[in-house]
């Protein structure tokens, strides 16, 4: 990604997803060593989870961002509640969400299968992202007629090496899917026809339904963010701020999404869910 993303903030970023991670696994090893491993997980290691990648989402904000962008303090500010709103959003509220609307009705047998929470996490990263992207675009263009600056090319497109990784992770899922033939066409379908059922229980419950809220407030603070963004690269006139933001941003929300597949699939590997056999 060049001059626009420095490698020291890619060291930075891979080692908050290492934090992260170790995280994970200590809360798995510490809750069940003290006696937690019940039926279903208390409320404690989820809460554990959520504010101990909150807390390293905050030092990397401070310790990466604000040393390696220049980025005014107001987008540091707004970028650290938008991105703590998501880490609360993903390791707290939606696996709170998850089982409480599992002890009001079974799901079905597809939902304790790993291959569905790793389709689960891309499909929910494809989403945000999309969002993310498009809010991007609508300040981008802001920037660039401030500037005066010709439309130029998506992020994607700027740098060969990331359309090059892109390409190879939908060449390999493609393969993939081959490969699997029969067998992933029935999880794909049973994975279709059951998602509906999961998000009606998932949102009609109280925790959904704080997701929900959560997400409207973090899309308001991203948007924030990046208005901030905007009028610092047109200030500098270096449209090189906001794509080095794009990426980062999509660093973040990228750990998150692989940090919640690690996530859901230990939880219910932990405490399974209550499911049944489809008729």
């Amino acid at each position: 990604m060049g001059k626009n993303f420095p490698k020291h903030l890619g060291l930075k970023l891979f080692g908050y997803f290492l934090l992260c991670l170790v995280s994970l696994f200590a809360v798995f090893f510490v809750t069940t060593t003290v006696g937690y491993k019940v039926n279903s997980p208390a409320a404690a290691p989820i809460i554990l989870t959520g504010v101990l990648i909150s807390v390293f989402t905050v030092l990397a904000v401070q310790f990466g961002l604000r040393t390696s962008l220049n980025l005014p303090k107001r987008a540091l500010i707004y970028m650290l509640a938008y991105n703590v709103l998501i880490a609360i959003v993903k390791f707290i509220l939606s696996p709170l969400a998850l089982y409480t609307a599992n002890a009001r009705g079974q799901f079905s047998i597809i939902w304790s299968g790993f291959p569905t929470f790793i389709m689960l996490g891309i499909l929910v990263f494809v989403l945000y992202l999309l969002v993310f992207y498009r809010i991007y675009l609508d300040h981008k263009r802001k920037a660039e007629v401030a500037l005066a600056v010709p439309g130029t090319l998506a992020p994607a497109e700027q740098f060969p090496i990331a359309r090059r990784v892109l390409t190879r992770i939908v060449v390999i899922g493609g393969v993939a899917f081959l490969l699997g033939g029969t067998a992933a066409i029935t999880i794909i379908a049973l994975f279709a026809t059951s998602l509906p059922s999961y998000l009606i229980y998932i949102f009609t419950t109280l925790f959904g339904t704080l997701v929900c809220g959560a997400l409207i407030v973090a899309v308001e603070f991203l948007k924030k963010t990046l208005a901030s963004v905007t009028e610092q690269a047109i200030a500098v006139r270096d449209m090189a701020v906001m794509t080095s933001f794009f990426w980062v941003g999509v660093s973040f929300l990228a750990a998150y999404h692989a940090l919640w597949i690690v996530y859901l699939i230990g939880l219910t590997t932990l405490w399974p869910l209550d499911t049944q056999s489809p008729e």
